[in-house]
């Protein structure tokens, strides 16, 4: 039924013509165990309401699918893809994905990913309306794309990215790397979030102006070359203004003791108020 294309209440009469019955209601999949599956589904609700806890996924790879307010908890996919896949209202809860990749899917409205374990899981071309990570764990191998500002799959309709969820969404993805001790891509993301912050969140123009002047000087703590690089610059335009009075040399030494405080006080002897 399932490569038939699924579709919305599609285990209903059957489930009433008592031939699910196992099954406790015509939503209940748990412990479904899908391998080595490859099914182009027809545009469609194809999985709506659906409960998917406890199931295993096995080198598969699913294409075009629609997962409308399904719950997966406790499951596990390992090896599968989900290519222009579309998630709405869908809630993923202690699940672990191993090797996996979700390819040029939507994830529109309200979905989630709850205590879940990521390992060398990518996203790639997603478009991801509002933040979608909670409580999850990434490890160094795991790589998530910036969102897109629409849906590339059709099956999506159409939506747009406000930018004023960035900010919350790159929280969600750095926090999930910081609790998997991938420190490198927790900075990369921290930086994301406070740049979006102060470009997207900003309400005051006073406020907006301090953090961009943070981002570029400092880099909000987290790029310590800038301050290095901001430093340099500084102390070059003052070497240039002592050079052309002092010349190369003593105007060279005279901001260098000025600016690292060792003075330089035998050079300036003799110099008026107008020389400086």
């Amino acid at each position: 039924m399932i490569r038939g294309g699924a579709g919305e209440d599609f285990l209903q009469w059957d489930l009433k013509g008592s031939r699910l019955g196992i099954l406790e209601s015509g939503w209940d999949l748990r412990g479904l165990v899908f391998s080595k599956e490859d099914i182009v589904f027809p545009k469609a609700d194809n999985f709506s309401a659906i409960d998917f806890s406890y199931a295993s996924f096995y080198h598969s790879k699913l294409r075009n699918a629609t997962f409308f307010e399904t719950v997966t908890s406790f499951a596990r996919v390992y090896n599968c893809q989900f290519v222009d896949c579309v998630f709405s209202l869908t809630e993923f809860y202690g699940t672990t994905f191993d090797k996996v990749k979700f390819v040029n899917c939507a994830f529109v409205g309200g979905n989630s990913f709850t205590n879940c374990d990521f390992r060398d899981v990518q996203f790639q071309g997603c478009f991801v309306s509002n933040r979608v990570f909670f409580d999850c764990r990434f490890d160094e191998e795991t790589v998530i794309n910036d969102p897109l500002g629409r849906p590339l799959t059709l099956y999506a309709g159409v939506h747009n990215l406000e930018k004023v969820n960035l900010a919350e969404i790159y929280k969600g993805i750095k926090d999930a790397f910081a609790a998997g001790a991938a420190f490198e891509q927790a900075r990369k993301y921290l930086f994301k979030e406070r740049s979006s912050t102060t470009r997207y969140n900003s309400k005051a123009l006073l406020q907006k102006a301090k953090g961009l002047f943070l981002e570029k000087v400092a880099g909000y703590g987290l790029k310590p070359l800038r301050v290095l690089i901001a430093m340099l610059i500084m102390f070059a335009i003052f070497s240039l203004l002592f050079m052309f009075r002092f010349g190369i040399w003593d105007g060279f030494f005279i901001s260098a003791g000025a600016f690292f405080t060792f003075g330089a006080k035998d050079k300036l002897t003799g110099a008026s108020m107008l020389d400086l």
